[in-house]
């Protein structure tokens, strides 16, 4: 391994989940460079030209280069005060939809078709496998692709969603989001990108994610807790939350 500029250190991570249609397994190996970073290049697990899509962030370590908006790092100390100016406030539910009963697409947006769960299951929260879960027993109704937790793969998309939670005031939502590594998230779509929008900061004052208990491994959307606007935050995977959920939209759906 060569010193300097020149350095250029990898770090492989692997994961695999089950994909619930065809029982498939998607499979990440993910290369990050320095000189990748330095390019700009988008760069996919098998050496493909990538698509949007996996979040890339985190803390990051002075000697490697992490693709994407990453906030820079914080030291992790313990125990923490939480910012007494800025508490999360105490949510109200979302504003009520008026779909008709049994309507599982609420919105569309290029392609793609996503069903808002309060608008199906007023006032029901879930954790984030439940979120999930959630998604993946709505009925499709012929469509041969199943609904699954939100993957924020573009900006255009990221910003269609922010219109939507600000529209029904919902504090909080689920996303497929999930940590990797603490130098990277990964959405269930299994696509890579440069696109991330984490807040700049948390419960103690810091930009996200910093992991404030230790087990903030899921991405969640927040609704302005700390005064930040709607953003990204890491939450702990066990919380109750309301989720979007989303499908490619078929030529005859």
């Amino acid at each position: 391994m060569r010193n300097g500029e020149e350095e250029i250190e990898a770090l492989f991570w692997e994961h695999s989940f089950r994909v619930q249609q065809g029982e498939m397994w998607c499979s990440l190996i993910v290369v990050t460079a320095a000189v990748a970073a330095a390019s700009g290049m988008r760069f996919s697990y098998d050496g493909t030209p990538l698509a949007e899509g996996v979040v890339v962030g985190g803390a990051v370590s002075p000697r490697i280069s992490v693709v994407g908006n990453a906030p820079q790092p914080v030291a992790q100390t313990s125990p923490l005060s939480p910012l007494a100016s800025t508490p999360p406030p105490s949510p109200d539910g979302p504003r009520r939809c008026s779909y008709p009963p049994g309507f599982v697409v609420h919105e569309t947006l290029n392609g793609r078709e996503y069903h808002l769960s309060w608008c199906s299951q007023p006032g029901r929260t879930f954790s984030y496998q439940q979120a999930e879960d959630y998604c993946r027993s709505l009925d499709t109704n012929g469509h041969p692709v199943g609904f699954h937790s939100l993957s924020l793969e573009t900006p255009v998309e990221d910003s269609f969603i922010t219109s939507i939670i600000r529209h029904y005031e919902v504090p909080y939502i689920w996303t497929s989001g999930y940590k990797v590594s603490p130098y990277l998230w990964k959405w269930r779509s299994c696509v890579a990108s440069q696109y991330s929008r984490w807040s700049f900061t948390g419960r103690f004052g810091r930009s996200q994610p910093d992991n404030a208990d230790m087990n903030e491994n899921c991405l969640a959307i927040l609704n302005n807790f700390y005064g930040d606007g709607i953003i990204w935050h890491d939450v702990d995977c066990s919380l109750e939350k309301y989720v979007i959920c989303e499908r490619p939209r078929t030529h005859d759906s």
